[in-house]
């Protein structure tokens, strides 16, 4: 005997007008995600590439363990110039070039934005102390886990 959810997803799938249905869902929910994902990426891996790892750098969960970036984004303007982010290992790796920083933190405009110089990149939503607040380390022990269940 089969649960009874997956009696009535049986029956569904078995109705044509229910299977239309969930066809045309699926297709727009792929065109959704691709148009998405289009929007975020350009042709270019190395700009693709540095806009996760900026994406990643200027994250509230990486500021608040980042005393470093924490730090700049703390100054007086909250900048942290594209010099500095070129000197980061992992930034190091793909890119030296200026130009390529820009092209990447306009993938992620949701998140942070070049200065009007363009020499420096800004978070959209400031870095503040109260941010640091929502920062719980915690760390779960487990002991004397069964080997047999």
């Amino acid at each position: 005997q089969f649960p009874f959810f997956y009696r009535q997803h049986i029956q569904h799938k078995d109705n044509p007008f229910v299977a239309q249905r969930l066809q045309i869902k699926r297709k727009k929910r792929r065109t959704m995600t691709t148009e998405a994902a289009e929007a975020t990426t350009t042709k270019d891996p190395v700009v693709d590439a540095v806009a996760e790892r900026l994406k990643f750098f200027f994250g509230d969960a990486n500021v608040r363990q980042d005393m470093f970036l924490r730090k700049l984004l703390l100054n007086d303007d909250g900048t942290v110039p594209i010099e500095v982010l070129l000197r980061f290992n992992t930034i190091k790796q793909h890119t030296e070039d200026a130009e390529v920083v820009k092209k990447a933190v306009a993938l992620v405009t949701d998140r942070i934005v070049l200065t009007e110089d363009t020499s420096a990149v800004k978070r959209v939503k400031p870095f503040t102390l109260d941010l640091m607040k929502e920062n719980l380390p915690l760390t779960l022990i487990v002991d004397n886990l069964p080997t047999k269940t």
